[in-house]
C-alpha cells in the first residue's frame, strides 16, 4: 500500500514539474497575431467634389453667357482639370455645347478624387484652348487661340484638399484673363483699300494654366474687310507685362499696303477694353511725313546801350 502511494506521488510530481517547466521558460512560442479586421462597411477610397459656376445666364438657342458679358459674347466650352501634388493630371472633364452638350448642365462639374492635395483649373471660352494641357508642365499653345475666332477667355485656379468627406463649391466665378481691343478708322479711305489689318507685338505664345502665367512673345495679326460704314476691328488678346506697339495697315485687293500707321506704348490689361481711334489716310505706306513746329518763346533778350 505504501509502495503504491509512493509511486502515485512520484508520478504527480513528475507531471507537475513538466508543466512548470513548459510555462516558466523564455522559449515559449507565442500564438500568431490575429489578422487585421476588415475595413468597416461603407469605407470609401474617393470622395466627391463638385463645382458650380455662378452668374451664368442661359440664353436662347442654348447659348451660355456670364450675366455681365456684352450681347453676342458667349461660352461654348468649359474645361475642368484636377492636378495632384506632383503636377500630374488626375482627372479632367470638358463640357462642349457644340458637340451635344446640354445647356441645362453647363457650369456644373462633379468628380470623385482620392484624399490629397489638388490644384483645380476651370477655364472657359468659345473654343477649348485648355484641353491640351494634360500635365502641369505642359503649355497651352496660344496660336490655336489666335488662329480661331477672337474670344473671351475665363479662368480660375482653386487649391483643393480632399479629406474624408465630400466637398462642394457653389457660385464659382471665373475671371476674364483676356483684353479687348477695338481699332476705329475715323476717316474715309479711298476705294483702293479693301482690307485693314492690325499687328500687335509683345503677345505671349504659350499660357500655363497651372502656373497662371504666359510664356514667350511674338507678334500676331488680325484682319478684317474694310467697310466705310463700319471701319473697325474688334479682337481679344492675352497680355504680357510692358507696353505694346500696334501697327494698322490698309491693303489693296492685290494685298499691297497702301496706308500704315503705328501707335506706340499702348497699355493692355486683362478684363479691360482698349480703344484706338484715328485717321489712316494721312499716312501713306512707306512715307514718313516731316512734322515742323515753331517755338514762339524767346529764350532771352540781348540789349545794347548807345
Amino acid at each position: 500500500m505504501n509502495k503504491i502511494t509512493l509511486l502515485f506521488c512520484a508520478s504527480c510530481l513528475s507531471i507537475l514539474f513538466a508543466c512548470t517547466k513548459s510555462t516558466s521558460g523564455g522559449e515559449q512560442q507565442q500564438p500568431p497575431n490575429p489578422p487585421d479586421p476588415p475595413n468597416p462597411p461603407g469605407t470609401r477610397s474617393k470622395f466627391g467634389v463638385s463645382f458650380r459656376l455662378g452668374n451664368i445666364d442661359v440664353q436662347k438657342d442654348g447659348r451660355i453667357a456670364f450675366k455681365e458679358m456684352a450681347a453676342g459674347e458667349y461660352l461654348r466650352y468649359l474645361f475642368y482639370g484636377a492636378y495632384d501634388s506632383t503636377g500630374a493630371l488626375a482627372s479632367k472633364k470638358v463640357q462642349d455645347l457644340t458637340n451635344g452638350g446640354s445647356a441645362a448642365d453647363f457650369g456644373a462639374i462633379t468628380d470623385s478624387l482620392a484624399p490629397g492635395k489638388y490644384t483645380v483649373i476651370l477655364g472657359g471660352g468659345n473654343m477649348n484652348i485648355f484641353d491640351a494641357n494634360n500635365n502641369a508642365d505642359n503649355l497651352v499653345n496660344l496660336l490655336k487661340f489666335y488662329s480661331g475666332d477672337s474670344q473671351d477667355v475665363f479662368y480660375k485656379k482653386i487649391n483643393l484638399i480632399v479629406g474624408s468627406k465630400d466637398t462642394a463649391y457653389s457660385g464659382v466665378r471665373l475671371n476674364r484673363i483676356t483684353s479687348a481691343v477695338e481699332v476705329k478708322i475715323t476717316d474715309t479711305l479711298p476705294p483702293v483699300v479693301t482690307q485693314i489689318s492690325v499687328k500687335l507685338d509683345n503677345q505671349p505664345v504659350y499660357f500655363s494654366p497651372y502656373n497662371d502665367a504666359v510664356v514667350g512673345v511674338d507678334s500676331v495679326l488680325f484682319s478684317s474687310d474694310y467697310n466705310v460704314s463700319s471701319a473697325s476691328i474688334d479682337f481679344n488678346c492675352f497680355t504680357t507685362t510692358g507696353k505694346h506697339s500696334v501697327t494698322i495697315t490698309g491693303y489693296s485687293a492685290d494685298n499691297k499696303p497702301v496706308y500704315q500707321k503705328t501707335i506706340e506704348n499702348v497699355q493692355l490689361d486683362p478684363n479691360k477694353q482698349t480703344v484706338l481711334q484715328g485717321t489712316l489716310s494721312d499716312a501713306p505706306y512707306g512715307q514718313h511725313p516731316m512734322v515742323v513746329t515753331v517755338d514762339p518763346d524767346y529764350s532771352e533778350s540781348i540789349t545794347y546801350n548807345f
